[in-house]
């Protein structure tokens, strides 16, 4: 029998949920019963039933359909499995396995909140930046008002004597950046990178999976 993976997908959520909430199945709420009496006397404990074989009957017959159920579950899992890592789908620029273009996206949705913590800390570091050169102008300009020009002297002296104040107090106040990874550009181009796949992986993951049909 030929299933769309979509289809797959479909049985195998219904499956994993009744496996998930240990229905056995529905019309099973024992794994063993009680019955009252002796011989074929013995009268089950639950009135619904009118003798012991029926019990044992729908006991065993209803253990044997969960077993079918995880059956079925386990031979699409393995046929899905199979198909996700055979079949190629095209994400953007990209050629992948449905295999790797879901694992791609579960690492997509990663490097989103790693560039949010980035931008983040690029934000908090230039604020704090920021800060500390305001600090340092200050220093600067407070320095220099100290610095008097007599009458007569060279009308550079005192673009000469800020240059020099900047250059003395740069080596021990002025702030600088660390940044070998150049962190805004790195920023922009994960966006780009993350941004363009997450647009187009659902929709391809949904076209090859409706498209494709495998041998159940």
């Amino acid at each position: 029998m030929k299933m769309s993976l979509t289809r797959i997908l479909a049985e195998i959520k219904i499956l994993a949920k009744s496996e998930h909430q240990g229905r056995i199945p529905d019309l099973m709420s024992n794994f063993v019963g009680m019955s009252i009496g002796l011989g074929n006397s013995q009268t089950p404990h639950v009135r619904t039933f009118k003798n012991k074989d029926q019990v044992e009957k729908e006991i065993t017959s209803q253990f044997k359909s969960w077993e079918d159920q995880m059956a079925r579950l386990t031979l699409l899992k393995r046929t899905l499995n199979h198909a996700n890592s055979t079949t190629m789908v095209t994400i953007g620029s990209k050629t992948m396995t449905i295999a790797e273009a879901v694992e791609q996206k579960a690492i997509m949705v990663h490097k989103s909140k790693m560039i949010q913590k980035m931008k983040n800390i690029l934000l908090q570091t230039q604020t704090q930046m920021d800060q500390y050169q305001a600090k340092w102008d200050q220093t600067v300009q407070a320095s220099m008002s100290n610095v008097k020009v007599e009458k007569g002297e060279s009308p550079d002296l005192m673009a000469n004597a800020t240059a020099a104040m900047r250059e003395t107090l740069g080596s021990t106040m002025k702030p600088h950046l660390i940044d070998p990874l150049n962190l805004g550009s790195l920023i922009k181009r994960m966006e780009e990178e993350v941004n363009d796949f997450l647009l187009n992986v659902d929709f391809a993951l949904s076209e090859i999976n409706a498209k494709t049909e495998v041998e159940v």
